[in-house]
């Protein structure tokens, strides 16, 4: 069932670079805190896909899909995103 409900939370973004802030490269299975106000999401989400691209018109980026961590197994993500996102309680 947490699975289920971390399979609807999903984003896509496109960065400058292959690598991040701190000069790592993107991999799966990193956990960070998103905060995207326009999607209402801000909690701690799995990077779960990563696509390297370079091309003459964009540059050098990294496609970065990022998952609720239940859809993988995880446990409820920490953070402040809609309730609407929230799993159901069980007995």
């Amino acid at each position: 069932m947490m699975r289920s409900c971390g399979s609807g939370r999903r984003l896509k973004c496109l960065v400058a670079g292959w690598r991040d802030a701190a000069g790592m490269l993107w991999e799966p299975s990193r956990l960070m805190a998103i905060k995207f106000s326009s999607e209402r999401i801000d909690q701690d989400m799995m990077l779960k896909k990563v696509s390297y691209k370079q091309s003459i018109k964009e540059g050098t980026t990294a496609e970065l899909e990022f998952c609720d961590p239940r859809a993988l197994g995880g446990k409820e993500a920490k953070g402040k995103s809609d309730k609407a996102y929230a799993a159901p309680e069980t007995d």
